[in-house]
């Protein structure tokens, strides 16, 4: 009699407890929130069996309150993306709304997810340091500095320098919350084969940019457009003396290549092609000291990088890039020829008068050892203005730093084209 009343004890213990684990609840770990997407990621402490219903909307619950709201919102997603390898997280897109279109972090005050009905798990912001980070290439990074040579037999070595110095003033004092335009200046500077890191040519400007559209075309692929525009800015070139104030306003597209990233993405690839003009007056050059006049150019162009990211110990990622340039003058405009004498062993520059077009072209191979430094190998062909000096194929090898503005209308967009 004693043990089949021990048996029948333990039989209701059983039943009271929670069942094991019959496929109906998820260990979820965090969350990531895509902010130009308006879209959140769920990332699972480990694989969850196929028996659980994950892709089912009606069993998820998003909450979401915004710092300005004083009550929260209930959200169902629309569609439910499953992890098709591994089970391992699921993307939740939200439905299109004034307050899903865009979940800046900044202004969040809550947000949760649960699933099946069971506790919610909260969404934790990640920790913000800085107003910057570390740039993957010189196409999202607002800030960066290559120092290169060219090695040189019997001669001394040739030094160069590609500089860019950004800073949206405004993202720096204005408070945390909905994204805001971008307003600050903009420099650039660099030297061509001077046997001394002595620069050659300058460009200052001031610099407005923000997001026309973060819409997403081309089945997905486009990011949307975005503005960029050098509203006042001063060319210089020494050798040349070419001086030309200029206006350049360029939209500019980012296009995702690769497939869509997914946590763990290693390889990603992408584009973006761009048009505009640029207008002004040139102020002095080396045929006319007292200058030429009205300037205006068709602009048109593309840059397009590859990255893969390696789990190396001094290798963390290895990127190709390259950046095609084309100007079309409408009127004449210096275009300064160069000349390499064997005799002299120096080079002349010739400058001339024309409307003809003037392309550029780099391409560079980047090795990141610990971000933000990287060695670089450049090709370098064409012309750049203000003096559109002829540079034939030239070859240099250096050290580039390259950091981004954090919060800037180019960041957001980029979201779409980096995994989490």
């Amino acid at each position: 009699m004693r043990y089949v009343l021990i048996l029948v004890l333990l039989t209701g213990a059983c039943t009271a407890l929670p069942p094991p684990k019959d496929g109906k609840s998820v260990p979820i770990d965090h969350l990531v929130v895509y902010q130009s997407k308006g879209n959140l990621l769920v990332v699972f402490k480990s694989p969850v069996p196929k028996t659980t219903p994950l892709e089912d909307p009606s069993k998820w619950a998003v909450v979401v309150q915004l710092k300005s709201m004083s009550l929260p919102a209930s959200l169902h997603p629309t569609t439910v993306i499953v992890d098709p390898k591994n089970r391992a997280y699921v993307i939740l897109q939200l439905p299109t709304t004034e307050l899903t279109g865009v979940l800046p972090t900044d202004s969040l005050a809550y947000v949760s997810v649960s699933f099946n009905d069971a506790p919610p798990t909260q969404y934790a912001a990640p920790a913000k340091n800085s107003k910057f980070s570390a740039g993957s290439s010189k196409t999202d990074s607002d800030n960066y500095l290559s120092g290169t040579y060219s090695p040189a037999f019997h001669s001394a070595a040739l030094y160069n320098i590609d500089a860019k110095g950004s800073v949206d003033i405004l993202g720096l004092l204005s408070k945390p919350g909905k994204p805001k335009p971008y307003l600050g200046f903009t420099a650039t500077v660099a030297t061509d084969n001077r046997p001394s890191a002595d620069p050659d040519s300058f460009l200052v400007a001031g610099l407005a940019s923000w997001v026309l559209t973060s819409t997403r075309f081309l089945s997905g692929r486009a990011q949307g457009v975005l503005l960029n525009w050098d509203f006042a800015g001063l060319e210089f070139d020494r050798q040349t003396t070419t001086k030309t104030f200029v206006s350049s306003p360029i939209l500019e597209i980012p296009i995702r290549l690769s497939a869509a990233p997914r946590p763990g993405t290693r390889f990603l690839s992408d584009m973006f092609p761009y048009f505009g003009i640029e207008t002004g007056t040139n102020l002095s050059n080396a045929i006319n000291p007292n200058g030429s006049g009205a300037v205006l150019r068709g602009v048109l162009g593309s840059s397009a990088s590859v990255k893969e990211k390696l789990n190396l110990k001094y290798l963390s990622q290895v990127g190709i890039s390259a950046n095609y340039t084309a100007r079309i003058p409408t009127t004449n405009e210096v275009f300064t020829n160069t000349h390499y004498i064997s005799a002299t062993g120096k080079t002349v520059s010739l400058p001339v008068m024309s409307s003809q077009v003037r392309h550029h072209l780099t391409d560079e191979l980047d090795l990141t050892f610990a971000k933000p430094f990287s060695l670089t190998v450049k090709h370098e062909y064409g012309e750049l203005p203000p003096g559109f000096r002829k540079v034939d194929n030239k070859v240099t090898i250096g050290l580039t730093i390259m950091l981004k503005q954090n919060g800037t209308p180019l960041d957001k967009v980029n979201q779409n084209l980096s995994p989490p």
